[in-house]
């Protein structure tokens, strides 16, 4: 006899775990990927940024693909990953005080905003605008 628990007692616990984590929060977060996006054509940047902060519509399909494609507001993007030139580093706003690691020699003030180190990269998704065309039209054209 195997002392490992059988499959239905092992599904009722991963249950019983789900079950129990979405009472604390709804969603949880397995990974988080930072992604270099550099996006070419005519791109109001922004208005991309500010549609991006307040939350609009955006889609990312097939990032683990060779031309993903990114949707923000109705501008559409394909893209490739490539080799930047340099090292991409990522950081994230914190809401610690910023006095407390204030450098006397270099900086009489505290700064405006406090930062931390979050990862590097060498790589950026490089994305040009593209216009998408309803199918019916592009089966019209093929016809003729």
């Amino acid at each position: 006899m195997s002392s490992s628990p059988s499959k239905s007692q092992q599904q009722r616990q991963t249950e019983a775990n789900l079950s129990c984590q979405d009472n604390k929060n709804e969603w949880e977060t397995v990974s988080v990927d930072y992604i270099h996006v550099d996006l070419q054509g005519a791109v109001q940047h922004n208005e991309l940024l500010n549609r991006l902060k307040s939350g609009s519509q955006h889609k990312w399909i097939g990032l683990d693909s060779d031309e993903p494609v990114i949707q923000i507001g109705n501008q559409v993007f394909t893209g490739k990953y490539r080799a930047s030139l340099g090292t991409t580093v990522f950081f994230e706003q914190i809401q610690e005080d910023p006095s407390q690691d204030l450098d006397l020699v270099f900086a009489k003030e505290p700064p405006e905003i406090s930062t931390k180190f979050v990862c590097k990269s060498t790589k950026k998704l490089a994305c040009n605008r593209v216009f998408l065309e309803p199918k019916q039209q592009q089966q019209q054209e093929g016809e003729k």
